[in-house]
This record gives C-alpha cells, sequence and structure tokens, in this order.
C-alpha cells in the first residue's frame, strides 16, 4: 500500500465514525488551545515588561556611578581611561549641583538642582516631557520640572521660552577653577514631567568652559559591541570606586522570571492535552476492537504488517494534526480578540492601548511538532496490537 492509499483509508476509518472522531479531534483542540493562550499571555506580559523597562533606552548603553573605593570619583583623568578602552565608542557625561535659579522677568528666585549633561545621554533616561522639545546640545536652552515651576508659583506658558539666569554653586570640588561668569542665562525650551524634584537639566559644554568641571557625578557609556559590554563593564569596575549599571540586567532577570511562569503555565495547558492523549488512545484502542475482522480479512488478502502498523500510525497523527490546528486557531483567536476587545474599553475610556498576548512564531511551530510526535505517540501502541493480530484468530472474532 502506498502512503496516499495509507492516508484515505485512515480518513475513511475516522470519518466513519464522526461523532467519536470529532469529539476526540475537539479534545486535542481545548489542549492546544490552553497551552497556546496561556503561555502566549507570558510571552505577551514578558515583552510587555521589557519594553516599559527599556522605554527608549538601548542596549548598547550602561550607567557608571560614583560610589566608593581607593578614586572614587570621576575625573577628567578617569574618563580618559575609560575613553581609551578597546570597546567604548563615546562617553556621555553628567554633572550635578545645586543652584540658584532667576526669572529675570519676575525677579523670582528658587533653589534647585543643576543636571547638565547632553541629549543622548537624556536620551538613554526615563525622562519625560510634558511641553516643548529637549535643549540643542551648542545652544544656550534648558529644561525645568514642573516642581520648579510650584517653586516659582508661574504657569508653564509664562516660563516656556522665557529667559531664566541660573548660578551654578561650588561643592565639593565638583565645579572648579576660577568661573568666567558668575550666572548664565539660558533661555527655556522645554517642562520635564516631575512634580517631586525641582531641577533643571542644560548642556554640559557652555557649564564646563565656564566653570572648568573637576569632576563629574555620572556618565552613561556607548559601547561598540554589545556582546562585549561586561568585559567593559568590569574594566571599569577594575578602576576602583566606580559602579555599573546595565539595563540588560534587569532584562536578564525579567527573562528569568518569566521563564518560569511560562513553564508554570503550559503545565497548566499540558493537564488538558494529557486527558486529550487519553481520548486519542480510547479512540483508537475501540477502533482496533471494532475492526478486528477488517484487519483480519486485510492480512488474508495480503496487506504487510508494516500497512497496517502504519494505518493505526496515520490515524493518530491525523487526529492530533487537525486538534492542533483547530487549537492554534482557536487559542490564537481567543488570545487576539480578547486583546482587541480590552485596547476597545481602553481607547473608549481614554486610557493607552497595549499588547499582552504574543505567541512567537517559533512557539507555533514548536507546538506542531509535539502535536504530530503526540499523534505518533499515542497511536503505537494500537499500531503494535494490530500488527500481532492473528488473521485465523481476526475472522473468528466477534
Amino acid at each position: 500500500m502506498t502512503w496516499k492509499d495509507i492516508i484515505s483509508l485512515g480518513f475513511r476509518n475516522l470519518t466513519s465514525r464522526r461523532s467519536r472522531t470529532l469529539l476526540t479531534i475537539g479534545g486535542v483542540a481545548v489542549g492546544v488551545t490552553a497551552v497556546i493562550f496561556l503561555v502566549s499571555i507570558g510571552y505577551g506580559i514578558q515583552r510587555l515588561a521589557i519594553r516599559e523597562t527599556l522605554q527608549s533606552k538601548s542596549l548598547s548603553f550602561f550607567d557608571v556611578k560614583v560610589g566608593t573605593g581607593d578614586i572614587g570619583e570621576l575625573d577628567s583623568k578617569i574618563v580618559n581611561k575609560i575613553t581609551s578602552f578597546n570597546n567604548v565608542k563615546g562617553i556621555h557625561l553628567q554633572l550635578e549641583t545645586p543652584a540658584k535659579l532667576t526669572l529675570p522677568s519676575s525677579s523670582t528666585k528658587a533653589d534647585v538642582i543643576a543636571l547638565f549633561n547632553s541629549t543622548t545621554y537624556l536620551q538613554q533616561t526615563d525622562l519625560t516631557l510634558k511641553k516643548g522639545r529637549l535643549f540643542a546640545d551648542d545652544k544656550g536652552e534648558l529644561l525645568i520640572s514642573d516642581a520648579v515651576l510650584t517653586l516659582l508659583s508661574l504657569p508653564a506658558e509664562k516660563v516656556l521660552n522665557s529667559k531664566i539666569t541660573f548660578q551654578p554653586l561650588m561643592r565639593g570640588g565638583l565645579l572648579a577653577g576660577k568661573p568666567k561668569t558668575d550666572e548664565i542665562t539660558f533661555t527655556v525650551v522645554g517642562i520635564i514631567d516631575d512634580r517631586e524634584t525641582p531641577y533643571l537639566s542644560a548642556p554640559i559644554q557652555p557649564v564646563v568652559d565656564a566653570y572648568g568641571a573637576f569632576a563629574f557625578s555620572a556618565a552613561k557609556i556607548e559601547v561598540e559591541n554589545v556582546s562585549e559590554i561586561a568585559q567593559t563593564r568590569q574594566q571599569i569596575a577594575d578602576l576602583g570606586g566606580l559602579q555599573t549599571e546595565y539595563v540588560g540586567d534587569i532584562i536578564s532577570q525579567l527573562n528569568g522570571i518569566f521563564s518560569v511562569v511560562r513553564t508554570v503555565l503550559a503545565g497548566f495547558g499540558l493537564i488538558a492535552t494529557f486527558v486529550a492523549a487519553l481520548g486519542m488512545f480510547n479512540t483508537l484502542s475501540v477502533s482496533l476492537m471494532e475492526r478486528t475482522r477488517e484487519i483480519g480479512v486485510m492480512k488474508t488478502l495480503g496487506t504487510k504488517r508494516r500497512d497496517v502498523w502504519k494505518l493505526f500510525l496515520v490515524e493518530g497523527m491525523l487526529i492530533s494534526i487537525l486538534g492542533g490546528i483547530g487549537g492554534i486557531a482557536l487559542g490564537l483567536g481567543v488570545g487576539y480578540g480578547l486583546n482587541g476587545i480590552v485596547n476597545l474599553i481602553a481607547k473608549a475610556t481614554g486610557n493607552a492601548t497595549t499588547s499582552f498576548y504574543y505567541a512567537p512564531p517559533l512557539f507555533l511551530l514548536l507546538i506542531i511538532g509535539l502535536i504530530i510526535l503526540l499523534g505518533a505517540l499515542v497511536g503505537l501502541i494500537p499500531a503494535r496490537r494490530a500488527t500481532k493480530i492473528s488473521p485465523l484468530e481476526a475472522l473468528r472474532y466477534e
């Protein structure tokens, strides 16, 4: 018998008991649906968590902060050493110091924290602009937080695009050298969404030019090769007194946590799949009993044992494949449909939409492969029993 004949005969045998076959296929579909739905929710929430963690951050950057040790500061000498490391593409510095801020148009003053950095530095942070835009590194522009507006008792509209004068205060050697000017006047081009901390953010180079920076408070290191970032971090740690932080560490922890979560969710789905596998085994076993005489006739007419074995194996695989296809379609339909309904409700209530359901293509291919394997394994025992049936005994079977 050819494979075409075996598959055709397998379909005929399954459709001869439609109700039983459909119930068995339905059981497999429910089991596969449970696995697809639960695990895909795990993947979706994992992807959502990683996206929220990264936001605008790049995996090619990591933070350097002043810690404790023999050096304990990020001065120009250390900056030059870091820049010389092979994998370092660039270093983006930040200087933090208290400052006196004055709004000339109203003579209002406030004590704030001054953060001097660059647009590249800010783009790798969680900063959110409420109004306006980021400053240009080569212009006299700055950003202020909502908390500064509270101190000034002024609305954003009155301060945005206005001139603001500030004076960085000398503290702990952070700023050294004789200043060229006591005060610096910049234009406010953006309002930062932060009501808790009164601070301003301005380009670092004009301040360094005016005051001469002795030591910086933090830096963001951009690397050439992300795969070598661990070695670069170790080189910086070996300098002493500096600590590094990398968003990739958080992502690795999230991946580990969600790997366990997906395993647990898959376990619940596999219970339903196991029950469906028992149903498949029962269906094939009952089919074997009902067709004992038929098998005897087939063997008497010259059907080989291996063809009988293939027939029951194919029937098991057909049930699993049809159930698997139905389960995948149902799982994806329910998952993405539920996600769509949630987003419609979110839009109607003025909230942001999100995607908490995601089924990776490789995961779906793995499920298809496992379902085919399951059908083959379940069909092995009935297939083996069928090959051992004696034609004479089969013809006597009632």
